[in-house]
């Protein structure tokens, strides 16, 4: 059992939280794979306020915060800018190399490849906006994927795909701004073990990432 309620950073004496009622023991499906304590290195649950074994408390990151609102809204104008300079070397380069005539073909394209990056990054700008809405409904289905395996191929050469069952794990939201919405997970359970019907939830609308509150 853990030592320290996740959510709320209480002392779990039992399975579920005394003080906000969490399930303080979740099953492996709601960890992280690559995210650890940096005091403990214990691995953490989803949404994790606190760590499970040492009790350290970590910052939640708040996309509303000016400063996290800069960081965010710098990297996407370093990242247009990059694309930008990429996009232009290769209008350039590629006329010179296949003759002169192709700066006809490579300007607009260029063109419209310049548009359509700095579009990206500013309809992707944190504004801070956000909206709460409520959980409706939890609930599963059963889906076929098709998916490639990876290093085969038939005698043909072609690639060879697989028929893979997967479950995908829904959950419907009610926003107060009155939009429905339902958040679809592939293969993963953690919101159906840490949700329950009723709970809010908070999105920020420019990286579309949700939090439970």
């Amino acid at each position: 059992m853990n030592e320290y309620c996740y959510w709320c950073g209480t002392r779990a004496n039992s399975k579920f939280c005394e003080q906000c009622g969490i399930d303080t023991d979740p099953p492996a499906d709601v960890y992280f794979l690559d995210e650890e304590c940096g005091d403990c290195s214990a691995k953490l649950p989803r949404w994790a306020r606190y760590c499970p074994k040492c009790g350290r408390r970590f910052g939640v990151y708040d996309p509303s915060d000016p400063k996290n609102q800069k960081e965010h809204n710098r990297g996407l104008a370093w990242g247009a800018a990059f694309w930008s300079v990429v996009i232009v070397i290769a209008a350039i380069l590629i006329p010179t190399r296949v003759g002169m005539a192709a700066f006809k073909y490579t300007i607009p394209a260029a063109a419209v490849l310049l548009a359509a990056s700095w579009a990206i990054s500013l309809s992707r700008r944190e504004q801070g906006t956000f909206v709460d809405g409520t959980v409706t409904r939890l609930y599963t289905e059963d889906e076929i994927h098709r998916e490639r395996v990876a290093y085969e191929t038939a005698r043909t050469g072609r690639r060879v795909y697989h028929q893979v069952p997967v479950t995908v794990y829904c959950t419907a939201v009610r926003w107060d701004d009155g939009k429905e919405d339902v958040i679809r997970r592939d293969c993963i359970a953690a919101d159906h073990i840490q949700l329950r019907v009723g709970d809010r939830l908070r999105l920020f609308k420019a990286k579309q990432r949700y939090q439970k509150l």
